[in-house]
């Protein structure tokens, strides 16, 4: 977070996020395995460290099982989604639950520029970039056109909310090609009274319930290869 001038701290979210989900109960999941694989190695520069992320979570969806990511920062995407086309089923789909596009064109890499490098790459298909729950004032006018001039489909949050955040994206996934989905889950997404540990708190954002509704979405999907969570800083909450 450091790079894009957040507040830093979410290096310590994937250990929070763990210490609450073994307090929780597991009712309705008992059918399902879960491993936890711990920690990627985060010594080296930020490109040293996605190369190494890279190359594991391609080894994790190759062998035909589901990811649940936990960032960090939100420049996890690029070498989550990037290992996902490479090895899921095709054409893939990235979905970016986010206020901000994370199309920015900034050097060095950050965590606002994950699916700009992941389309530039031609990793991900424009066309098969969405972002859903985005904010006007969150974004700058050149990104917009940015996306909507190469196809991309931005989904912003009060459009969303009018027809219902789960049902629009449900509706949407019913007319895609997609052969794999990967989802990304920027926690300042929901609004700063219910998320105030992020690294970009939101005044106006999503509620608590409306992300949920989304991820129970994404979990039953059975496209669903990979489902990342990322910008929690523990430190603010």
């Amino acid at each position: 977070m450091q790079r894009n001038r957040g507040r830093p701290g979410a290096a310590q979210g994937p250990t929070a996020i763990r210490r609450c989900l073994y307090r929780l109960g597991i009712t309705g999941l008992q059918h399902l395995t879960i491993c936890d694989l711990g920690d990627v190695d985060a010594t080296g520069d930020l490109e040293t460290i996605h190369a190494r992320q890279q190359a594991l979570v391609a080894r994790i969806i190759a062998d035909g099982k589901l990811l649940i990511s936990l960032g960090g920062g939100n420049d996890i995407s690029f070498p989550d989604m990037a290992a996902m086309a490479a090895v899921a089923p095709p054409p893939p789909l990235a979905i970016n639950i986010d206020a901000h596009y994370d199309v920015r064109a900034d050097q060095p890499a950050n965590s606002g520029t994950p699916y700009r490098q992941l389309i530039e790459a031609g990793l991900i298909a424009p066309q098969r970039y969405w972002v859903c729950g985005a904010q006007p004032f969150a974004n700058a006018p050149a990104y917009t056109e940015y996306l909507r001039t190469r196809g991309a489909t931005i989904i912003e949050l009060n459009t969303a909310r009018h027809y219902g955040v789960a049902d629009t994206m449900r509706s949407l996934l019913a007319t895609s090609d997609a052969g794999s989905i990967g989802w990304g889950f920027d926690l300042d997404v929901v609004q700063v009274a219910e998320a105030p540990g992020v690294s970009a708190p939101n005044p106006l954002g999503m509620r608590g319930d409306e992300l949920v509704a989304l991820a129970t979405l994404a979990g039953a999907e059975p496209r669903t290869r990979l489902i990342e969570f990322s910008e929690l800083n523990p430190q603010y909450d």
